[in-house]
């Protein structure tokens, strides 16, 4: 009965979006709705097998600018269908931040319903500059929504994004709690008190040409760890029919305090090379290597620190073992 009743009112929801919309002539409200059924299923040798079944969505709404301020507000939700939470043959989503913080603290995704506020912020925009302040989704290699299953990540910031310079972004962003995609509430980065309260990004994306464009990142994690990231992609027309892309990144990482995570000095060099013909076929190869070290804040272990995604090229939405000490990885698309 309950899941009939979830179904119905979302359905009852897009059509009601759609009715206000039609009838709000002024618009001074945009609203959207992102609706989605997810079904997941994982047989692993090594590790329990995984499945859920989700239903859910983003409820999304957007004020118009007044004076360049505006408002957004969205509503996350995820319930699940089989309710199998987590048990001695299921274990869902398991981390142990006590490396960092100061205690021993074993998270399971239960399989309980997500019912949050993922994003509630407002945002000053002048010229082609904005400013934003709340619950909010950020895209940056590194610290990203890593949006690959059902909901997103969202992180609580204060964020600048300026495009002045033509074919030039530039990013700065201070953040001080965030939301993993399995979970209803914000968080610091740790619990420790003497450990870092910030996290903060610095980035300049510049496009050449129309077919050249380089990333560059700088992440820095007070008495932890930072983390310098730069990409080049560029295309090229072989024939008129196939076209070649090429991208290269470098991400270097170094620990700022032995304590939290050990001594860290490493790095992550890879390719990706990728044929197009005409749109519709891609032919990609795919090489990483890893220094000394392994990776921190990605990968494995992305859900304790607050780095969203998986760096590496090679990612295939596996569990990050690309990303260990002294790891070469290759694969093809």
């Amino acid at each position: 009965m309950k899941k009939i009743f979830f179904i119905a009112w979302s359905f009852f929801t897009l059509s009601s979006l759609h009715a206000m919309q039609e009838a709000n002539e002024t618009n001074l409200i945009d609203a959207s709705i992102d609706f989605r059924t997810f079904y997941y299923y994982g047989e692993r040798e090594n590790r329990a097998e995984r499945e859920a079944l989700a239903i859910g969505g983003i409820l999304k709404a957007t004020t118009q600018k007044f004076y360049g301020l505006s408002g957004s507000v969205a509503f996350y939700t995820s319930h699940d269908m089989l309710h199998y939470g987590a048990d001695a043959d299921m274990r869902y989503g398991t981390f142990d931040r006590s490396n960092i913080a100061g205690g021993s603290e074993l998270v399971l995704s239960n399989g309980d319903a997500i019912d949050t506020i993922g994003e509630a912020y407002i945002e000053y925009s002048f010229a082609q500059t904005s400013l934003r302040y709340g619950r909010q989704r950020i895209n940056t290699p590194l610290v990203n929504d890593f949006y690959n299953r059902f909901l997103p990540n969202s992180f609580e910031a204060i964020t600048l994004e300026s495009h002045e310079i033509e074919n030039t972004k530039l990013f700065l962003s201070n953040i001080s709690r965030w939301k993993y995609k399995s979970e209803a509430d914000f968080k610091k980065f740790t619990t420790d008190s003497s450990s870092f309260k910030s996290l903060y990004i610095a980035g300049v994306e510049h496009t050449l040409t129309k077919d050249t464009k380089f990333s560059l990142y700088y992440y820095r994690m007070p008495q932890m760890l930072h983390s310098g990231y730069i990409e080049v992609d560029t295309s090229e027309s072989l024939t008129q029919e196939i076209n070649l892309r090429t991208q290269l990144h470098y991400l270097y990482q170094k620990s700022l305090q032995d304590a939290l995570l050990g001594d860290i000095d490493t790095y992550l060099a890879g390719a990706k090379i990728t044929l197009d013909y005409r749109n519709s076929w891609y032919l990609s190869a795919l090489l990483d290597k890893v220094g000394n070290d392994t990776i921190r804040a990605t990968g494995a272990d992305y859900a304790n620190l607050g780095l969203s995604s998986f760096i590496n090229y090679t990612d295939l939405q596996i569990d990050g073992e690309a990303l260990n000490a002294k790891a070469l990885s290759y694969g093809i698309i």
